[in-house]
């Protein structure tokens, strides 16, 4: 498995023969977007174009992210520190009442 942050690292990974690639390093490396959240295009992107498996992986917070990372083509979804780390889903939780007041 390749874990790899853009496009264009993907194809490369699936032209030299990996087995899996996974988006996992998207939003964490100088050439991939910074975003809030997971990199649907660039799963998108990938799925469409290699006959591997595109693992979607990286800033998944929910289960309806997850379910977009499949709707994506997205072969299957990590939810790592969705599940892992407590402090951060309490401040999810806090954060969205705290919008609500």
């Amino acid at each position: 498995m390749a874990d790899i942050s853009t496009y264009e690292e993907g194809i490369n990974a699936w032209k030299l023969g990996i087995d899996i690639v996974g988006t996992t390093m998207s939003g964490y490396t100088a050439h991939s977007p910074k975003t809030d959240g997971p990199d649907y295009d660039l799963v998108k992107r990938l799925s469409a174009e290699v006959d591997i498996p595109v693992i979607g992986e990286g800033r998944v917070h929910s289960p309806e992210q997850a379910v977009e990372m499949l709707d994506a083509g997205a072969f299957a979804v990590v939810v790592g520190g969705a599940i892992t780390r407590p402090l951060e889903i309490a401040q999810r939780f806090i954060k969205a009442v705290e919008d609500k007041q």
